[in-house]
């Protein structure tokens, strides 16, 4: 149960009836529980599909050979269409 020892427990319990008093105490300590429930059930859920993800073999998607990937030339970018058009330009007289 964590850190919280049965001392504790009482001494919550006592605080918990001087503030919301008999008839109420029983209701809170439902739906905490309830609460207390659910994120159980959530953090195992969750826990759970994690494994799963882990277990399960990695998709089949080859990453393609560094030859496969495409290279622009040089040609076909428009800064070499201007870097010939300025060398053009000094040649001329």
């Amino acid at each position: 149960m964590g850190n919280i020892g049965p001392g504790e427990l009482v001494v919550i319990f006592f605080v918990g009836l001087i503030v919301l008093g008999p008839t109420k105490l029983p209701e809170v300590a439902r739906q905490v529980a309830q609460l207390l429930g659910e994120l159980r059930r959530m953090s195992n859920s969750f826990q759970q599909e994690l494994q799963d993800a882990m277990s399960s073999p990695p998709a089949a998607t080859p990453e393609p050979a560094i030859s496969e990937i495409p290279v622009p030339s040089v040609e076909d970018t428009p800064e070499s269409e201007q870097l010939d058009e300025a060398t053009e330009a000094e040649d001329t007289p």
